[in-house]
C-alpha cells in the first residue's frame, strides 16, 4: 500500500455491541481513512449499509458470492471444506466431527455447508459442533460429540487451529490415540499448528497473498478502477502426523 501513497491501520474493536460501527463513524467523521476492508461478515452484517452511508468505499474477504456489486475476495471454502473432507476419508476414517466456529459468521455456516456435503459425498457421517475460536471450546467441543458417533476411527475438523489444538488435548485426555483412533486437521495454519503434538495437518490457505489482494482490489476502488470480483484458488493442505494414518495414501 505505501507504494501507492497509503498507509495500513488495522483496528479491532472491543466486544460492545457497535463498537466497530463507532469506529467507522468516528473515522468517518475525522477523515482519517479512506477506505475499509471487511472480514468475518455476518448474517446481515449491519456494516454492509453503515459504511455507504459514511462515505466509506470497502471491499469484503468473503467465502459468500453474493450477486450484491460490492467487490470483494471470493475464497473458496467449499472447495477446501472437500480438501479437508477427502483426505480423511483417504486416511480411513469413518466419520467426521465438525468443530466450527460461530454460525452468526457467515463463512462457518457456508462451510458447515461445505462439510456436510463433502462427507455425503464420500459416505462418511457428520457431526457439528458450534464452539468459540478458543481450545477450552475445541476441548469442550471434542467432548461433546466423539461420544456420539459409533464409526471409529473418527476425523476432527477444526474450523481453526486453536479448536484444533483443544481437540487434541480432549483425544489425550480420554487416551485416545492419534492418529489411529482420531485424526484431527484444522482450516488454518499457524505456528502452534506446526509444533504441536504431533503436528496438525492445516490447510495452506495463504494468509499474506489474501491481503494483499484484498488491499490491492480496494486502492483499485479509490483510484476508481472497476474490478468487481478477485477469486482465490483453493487453498493446499499440508499433511502432518495429527491425521497420516496410511503410508500409501
Amino acid at each position: 500500500m505505501a507504494a501507492r501513497g497509503y498507509s495500513l491501520m488495522i483496528s479491532r474493536p472491543g466486544r460492545r455491541q457497535g463498537a466497530e460501527l463507532d469506529v467507522y463513524r468516528t473515522w468517518a467523521a475525522q477523515r482519517r481513512v479512506d477506505g475499509v476492508i471487511l472480514f468475518d461478515l455476518l448474517a446481515d452484517d449491519p456494516r454492509l449499509s453503515v459504511l455507504p452511508e459514511l462515505g466509506l468505499p470497502f471491499v469484503e474477504v468473503t467465502s459468500d458470492d453474493a450477486g450484491d456489486g460490492v467487490p470483494k475476495v471470493l475464497v473458496d471454502d467449499a472447495a477446501d471444506a472437500a480438501t479437508l473432507v477427502n483426505h480423511l476419508a483417504d486416511q480411513g476414517y469413518r466419520s467426521i466431527v465438525h468443530l466450527s466456529g460461530p454460525v452468526e459468521l457467515t463463512h462457518e455456516r457456508l462451510r458447515i455447508d461445505g462439510v456436510t456435503r463433502s462427507a455425503s459425498a464420500r459416505g462418511l457421517r457428520t457431526i457439528h459442533s458450534v464452539c468459540r475460536y478458543t481450545m477450552d471450546d475445541g476441548t469442550r467441543g471434542f467432548l461433546d460429540a466423539v461420544g456420539q458417533v459409533a464409526d471409529r476411527p473418527v476425523g476432527i475438523l477444526a474450523s481453526s487451529d486453536l479448536l484444533a489444538l483443544g481437540a487434541v488435548r480432549a483425544a489425550h485426555l480420554m487416551g485416545l490415540s492419534i492418529p489411529d483412533g482420531v485424526g484431527v486437521v484444522s482450516w488454518d495454519d499457524s505456528l502452534p499448528c506446526r509444533i504441536s503434538d504431533p503436528p496438525l495437518t492445516s490447510l495452506e490457505r495463504r494468509p499474506i497473498d489474501m491481503g494483499r489482494k484484498a488491499a490491492e482490489l480496494l486502492l483499485d476502488r479509490l483510484d476508481g478502477q472497476a474490478r468487481g470480483l478477485v477469486r482465490l484458488p483453493p487453498s493446499g493442505i499440508m499433511v502432518r502426523a495429527s491425521s497420516r494414518r496410511l503410508t500409501s495414501a
